[in-house]
């Protein structure tokens, strides 16, 4: 299990509350009739999809595991709470329960029949919600389901005590168009988005996403998850050169549209999280040698990850949905010899282009 600080704040949090919360979510669904019916909806797209077995991640004390394994679907849960698996087996004995988190389920590739998330991504920290869909897409088969459901908002906030005892819990609120779109970026085509109104007990409307994994999927997403092989170098770029004749990598597109002021607070605040999370995760190359980006030096020089830094590259989708947003093209591009290396460690590279001779190519492309 990733060794994470929401992830440990969150496990502990669950653990120390987990018999006060089921007690208080144990009848939930009965006074929620809209739920009830997407999840029958869910079940049958399932069953229609060949009825493969359904994770509920996040399923707390187990309550909606037990709804969709009554509604037919071969159900069983997944919490990041040891505290909350223990009372979910005590309480459904015939059912299977696990610990694990959604950032790394331990499913095996394509052995999902659906997947339901009822109100467990609420505690994901949004720039974290790419790797957890893409983890969602990974698990499920081909023509596979996926249902979330959250709180509808904007904000996020803290929770340093629940019924009496302290804890230290994080949340984030959810626009479903935004989900949407993030599904759609990690490969599933979405079918169905709802918001319902807060019933009395509630603060905020409601919301779902329904979508599904193709059957089959584009060849450029197949090539993209293709790509650690070793000796092959992977780059996010502009689509058009800038005024040097160049080729702006992601990042400084996105750090090119904060410099003049053009993102909203959302994206600002996005960018700098992930620009912080890069910072962390690997070196500055202009740090161990100044000179690499010298003008004069080395001509064009840009970076290019190693195709086998899986994280790094995943991480580039919420670069990627801010160009989308501003409707600014961008390319992703392979190739074993991009150029004159510069710069190595065990991440990437800085090269400076070849002047001729085979290229990288495209496999890639997005106009914004």
């Amino acid at each position: 299990m990733p060794d994470e600080p929401f992830l440990a704040a969150t496990k502990a949090s669950y653990d120390v509350m987990a018999a006060e919360y089921a007690d208080m979510v144990s009848s939930d669904l009965d006074a929620k009739p809209l739920d009830r019916a997407l999840l029958a909806a869910f079940t049958e797209l399932v069953k229609a999809g060949g009825n493969g077995p359904v994770a509920d991640v996040g399923c707390g004390p187990g309550q909606a595991t037990a709804v969709l394994r009554r509604l037919g679907v071969d159900a069983f849960g997944i919490d990041l709470s040891p505290g909350m698996i223990d009372l979910a087996r005590r309480t459904y004995p015939d059912l299977r329960f696990e610990v694990g988190s959604m950032l790394a389920l331990g499913l095996p590739e394509g052995s999902m029949g659906g997947l339901l998330a009822y109100y467990s991504i609420i505690h994901v920290p949004w720039e974290r919600r790419s790797e957890v869909f893409s983890e969602f897409h990974r698990v499920l088969a081909p023509g596979g389901q996926v249902m979330l459901v959250f709180q509808v908002g904007d904000d996020r906030g803290h929770r340093s005590e629940a019924f009496g005892k302290a804890i230290c819990l994080d949340w984030y609120r959810q626009q479903p168009d935004e989900i949407a779109n993030l599904l759609r970026r990690a490969g599933f085509e979405v079918w169905a988005t709802v918001t319902r109104q807060p019933d009395a007990a509630e603060k905020t409307p409601q919301g779902y996403v329904l979508a599904r994994k193709p059957l089959s999927e584009p060849v450029e997403l197949d090539e993209a998850r293709g790509l650690a092989d070793e000796g092959l170098y992977v780059r996010f770029q502009s689509t058009v050169r800038n005024e040097r004749g160049y080729f702006t990598g992601v990042f400084g597109l996105v750090n090119g549209l904060a410099r003049n002021g053009k993102l909203t607070a959302e994206q600002e605040r996005l960018r700098r999280a992930h620009n912080d999370w890069y910072n962390a995760a690997y070196p500055d190359p202009s740090s161990a040698d100044p000179t690499v980006y010298d003008r004069e030096l080395h001509p064009g020089a840009a970076a290019w990850f190693k195709s086998t830094s899986r994280d790094l590259i995943k991480r580039v989708d919420g670069y990627l949905e801010i160009l989308a947003a501003h409707e600014i093209g961008w390319r992703m591009m392979r190739s074993s010899d991009p150029g004159r290396i510069v710069y190595e460690d065990e991440y990437q590279i800085v090269v400076v282009p070849h002047e001729a001779g085979p290229g990288p190519s495209a496999i890639r492309d997005r106009d914004g």
